[in-house]
Order: C-alpha cells, then sequence, then structure tokens
C-alpha cells in the first residue's frame, strides 16, 4: 500500500511515471484498512506484488491484481537496457540478417519465427500474447488489428 501510494506522490521521483501519466490511486484505497481488506479477498499473501492490469490505468478494485514478480514483469512499458530493436520480443540474428521473435512464459522461452522486418516479428510477437490471452505488454495498441 505504501509503495503505490508513495509512487503516485508528487515528490517521489517515480512521480513521472505514474501519476505524471495520470495515474492514481483510488479515494477508497486512500484508507490503509479498505485496501487491506480488498487485497485480502482478491488474493494477496505476501510472494505476490500489486499488478495494474491496463498499465496505463489507476490503482483500482477494478484494474488490480496480485501477480508474481516474472508476471509484472511481463505487464510493463519499459524495455530491457540490452533491447536493441526497441521492440518487445524481437531481436535482430545478425548472421542471417533477420528478425527473430520469441516470447517468455512461465519461466520458458518461445521462439515464434524468422522474419524479414522487425514489425512482422512484432506483430508474431503480440499475436501470440493476444491468442494465448496472456498479460505480456504488446508493442501496438490494440486498434492495429482492426486495420
Amino acid at each position: 500500500h505504501s509503495n503505490m501510494m508513495t509512487r503516485c506522490n508528487k515528490n517521489n521521483t517515480s512521480y513521472k511515471n505514474y501519476n505524471g501519466r495520470g495515474i492514481m490511486v483510488c479515494d477508497e484505497w486512500e484508507n490503509f484498512i479498505v485496501f487491506k481488506d480488498w487485497a485480502l479477498r482478491h488474493g494477496y499473501v505476501s510472494n505476490l506484488q500489486i499488478d495494474r492490469i491496463d498499465n496505463d490505468g489507476n490503482y483500482e478494485p477494478s484494474n488490480c491484481r496480485f501477480v508474481d514478480k516474472n508476471t509484472q514483469m511481463q505487464n510493463t512499458r519499459r524495455l530491457r537496457k540490452t533491447n536493441t530493436s526497441g521492440l518487445r520480443g524481437v531481436s535482430l540474428k545478425v548472421s542471417s540478417g533477420r528478425w527473430v521473435s520469441q516470447i517468455a512464459h512461465n519461466g520458458k522461452k518461445k521462439h515464434l519465427g524468422y522474419f524479414d522486418y522487425p514489425w512482422t516479428a512484432a506483430y508474431a510477437y503480440d499475436s501470440h500474447v493476444i491468442n494465448n490471452n496472456l498479460n505480456h505488454t504488446r508493442n501496438f495498441c490494440d486498434n492495429i488489428y482492426a486495420i
């Protein structure tokens, strides 16, 4: 509770990634007892962390769940520092000059294919996330598939 509240505080160094993007804690959760009751009814145990289902949404009952650290890391805006493609699950195989798409889920990597263009590799990643109902953050917004 305190971390969630602190992240959205204007004086916190993480402010720009939370309240600075419009993400707030709902009024009812300002009261710790109310939050604690909700958390215990919705699966909180000490090895889990609160996670916003919609990474751009608020901390509120309809948008939060408790997940392990690995699941939470799949639902993030940030890419790894080692990511050179700028796309999730996409890397360049230098020896062939082709783009590789892969995904990690439940501690295992899955190869999704080789592609001529980075955006087609990203599309394969996003399609896998959608088709398998995974909670991973996608490369493109939902609307791109309607085109």
